[in-house]
């Protein structure tokens, strides 16, 4: 486990420096690059293990286990990695390496937060209606709404960066070729998925003795595994005084995982939930409600506040322990 772990951090290292690489070569904003280069990329772990559960299963627990997969990635991003990140705000000023103060263009988080709280609002709803045909269109709205989603990012302003580190396969290089930056970001992207998927053996050998059902195996265990990079990815751009960057991983990866992800749900599942699924949602809901509206009247955020929402990822973990 400790060196999946190690693995995971390597190839987020490689895969952070060599995204921004892309975003310089085609000239994206920070938003791009990190809302959806580096959000989808790094969501690939948690979205590979619902669609071979899915479409590769055959029975009620393959199921739950990809139903848990989907709802599981949200809940970890909004009330554990988005407050990890917060944290990442406080410790890194608290070492002198930065300022408490979070530099974001909160108008952008803000489109991001918006589409996932209105994608995800639709797979909750989708839930009550037991009609296939309902969830069908609900799947194909949901695709839609990223694609336009994506044509919103896209269309934002291009980012100089200036402050780039080089290339870590090929560091003397002052403008290394696309070749190569394609080539250092998909094995970091690689080292990445390996590593989740090797992590993600061990819980499971160690989840086992505990007896925990498919579904709560898959929506605690498996996005612990899964969203390290996002966390991963995230630490390292506050580190560098990246905010945009590191939010934008996270809130970006949201829009992703309640939409995609939600539509290879409500194609290949009944797509309804246990109580253990309903309280998730509910939290996963009011969390991201929670952060949307700081923004809506203060237009900033504070890592106190971020780091808040983890109260939700807790609270669950108590529900569960009661339960």
């Amino acid at each position: 486990m400790f060196l999946s772990l190690a693995l995971i951090l390597f190839g987020s290292t490689l895969f952070t420096n060599g995204i921004e690489w892309v975003g310089k070569h085609f000239k994206l904003s920070d938003a791009a690059t990190g809302s959806v280069l580096a959000g989808v990329g790094t969501a690939l772990p948690e979205t590979v293990i619902p669609l071979i559960a899915i479409l590769l299963g055959s029975g009620s627990a393959e199921s739950e286990i990809g139903i848990g997969a989907i709802l599981g990635a949200p809940f970890m991003l909004s009330t554990l990695t988005l407050p990890l990140v917060g944290f990442g705000v406080y410790f890194f000023s608290k070492r002198k390496k930065r300022s408490r103060q979070i530099h974001l263009n909160f108008q952008e988080i803000g489109v991001d937060l918006k589409y996932f709280l209105i994608s995800f609002t639709f797979a909750i709803a989708a839930s009550l209606i037991e009609n296939r045909l309902t969830h069908i269109v609900i799947a194909l709205f949901l695709i839609g709404l990223y694609l336009y989603y994506l044509k919103i990012v896209f269309q934002r302003p291009s980012a100089d960066h200036l402050d780039l580190e080089p290339l870590y396969f090929r560091r003397k290089a002052k403008h290394p070729g696309i070749l190569i930056v394609g080539f250092q970001t998909v094995t970091g992207l690689g080292l990445i998925i390996a590593g989740a998927y090797s992590f993600i053996d061990g819980i499971k050998a160690i989840a086992l003795i505990f007896h925990l059902s498919p579904m709560i195996l898959s929506l605690l265990v498996t996005p612990i595994a899964t969203e390290l990079p996002e966390k991963l990815n995230s630490l390292i751009w506050i580190s560098k005084k990246k905010d945009h960057l590191a939010f934008s991983n996270v809130t970006g990866a949201m829009v992703f995982q309640s939409t995609f992800p939600v539509s290879i749900g409500l194609f290949g599942t009944p797509w309804r939930f246990d109580q253990s699924g309903t309280v998730n949602i509910i939290l996963t809901l009011v969390t991201s409600l929670f952060y949307f509206m700081i923004l809506l009247f203060k237009n900033e955020w504070k890592s106190f506040q971020l780091v808040a929402g983890s109260l939700a990822y807790f609270g669950y973990l108590l529900y569960l322990l009661v339960q």
